[in-house]
């Protein structure tokens, strides 16, 4: 696995998940109608932990699976999708409590997944992999539709409010972009470098890539155009957030580094040692954050991705993804 494939969307009312039962947790009462300020990690081996923002707490949420599960994204309060290897697509409607498996007609193993905002059982999702594996859904998942593209590694797809339109990286430096299904268009020239992540703003007319060796990329325009960032650092950066104002955006990528970039300028921070890595990290608009990544590393923030404290799980699996379901806004 080259980097945290997990993306979602951005700038939607936003996250605070209902716990889901955890097996040494059974007087756990929580559930849709009574959500818990937490979120669910996923990572190699069928691994789903629960952490409790405000105390680090981490229960466990056994899958009878072993394949690696690459990226999580939620919708509303009680529903959640999973991807992973081998074509694997995983839905909850009910906040965890059960899990459905669904054939979404490729074994390529897919590296993320992206959620529009809808009423269960009607949204749009969109989920990218390896081998040019590029597939949405608008009927919640009943039937899938592949989207035409070049037959290449994708890292990373994003969507907007409505789920119309998403945007796809690739791991020889390309951004591609389809609306409705339709065939992929090129947005972004393949480069020198690999990109890992893509988020949009609210109607996705803001565009931010980020990649290996310190590189972002940002469009204002809906992805006519392009302009390279100065992210201050020379590191991968695996994973990115964009805030609502549009100008706000926090990366996290090799050597645990964050760089938050906004209109004051670039600030840049290794939190983790050299030979380690973030995959992927969520904000909240009341500062709560988390960021996972190489050898089950979790990282707790509660002022926006400002300062950064470790959280011990016990699990040492690397993690891919993380979300919570959509409670209060996004930073």
């Amino acid at each position: 696995m080259l980097a945290r494939r997990c993306s979602w969307v951005l700038l939607c009312s936003a996250l605070a998940l209902p716990a889901c039962q955890s097996d040494d947790d059974t007087d756990d009462e929580q559930g849709p109608n009574n959500p818990s300020p937490s979120s669910w990690l996923v990572g190699d081996q069928g691994e789903m932990l629960r952490l409790t923002s405000d105390e680090g707490e981490v229960s466990t949420y056994p899958l009878e699976i072993a394949t690696d599960l690459t990226g999580i994204a939620c919708m509303g309060q009680a529903t959640a999708w999973v991807a992973g290897e081998r074509g694997t697509v995983l839905v909850s409607h009910d906040a965890g409590e059960a899990w459905t498996t669904i054939d979404i007609g490729t074994t390529a193993d897919l590296r993320s997944i992206a959620v529009s905002e809808s009423l269960p059982g009607q949204e749009t999702v969109w989920v990218t992999g390896d081998d040019g594996a590029a597939l949405r859904t608008t009927d919640g998942g009943r039937t899938w539709n592949r989207v035409p593209g070049p037959a290449l590694d994708f890292s990373a797809v994003a969507t907007q409010e409505t789920g119309d339109i998403a945007f796809f990286t690739a791991l020889d430096g390309s951004v591609w972009r389809s609306a409705h299904g339709d065939p992929m268009t090129e947005a972004l020239s393949p480069g020198d470098h690999a990109l890992y992540d893509v988020a949009l703003s609210h109607h996705g007319d803001t565009v931010v890539v980020v990649g290996e060796a310190g590189h972002i990329w940002l469009s204002h325009d809906g992805g006519a155009r392009f302009a390279a960032l100065e992210a201050a650092t020379a590191l991968d950066l695996h994973a990115v957030h964009l805030a609502q104002d549009r100008e706000t955006l926090v990366a996290v990528g090799e050597a645990g580094v964050v760089v938050r970039i906004d209109p004051s300028g670039a600030r840049v921070q290794q939190t983790l040692g050299p030979g380690q890595a973030l995959y992927d990290l969520h904000l909240r608009a009341d500062g709560l954050g988390q960021a996972v990544g190489m050898g089950g590393v979790v990282l707790l923030t509660e002022d926006a991705g400002q300062q950064w404290r470790p959280v011990e799980t016990g699990y040492s699996n690397d993690l891919w993804g993380v979300d919570d379901f959509h409670t209060t806004p996004h930073l």
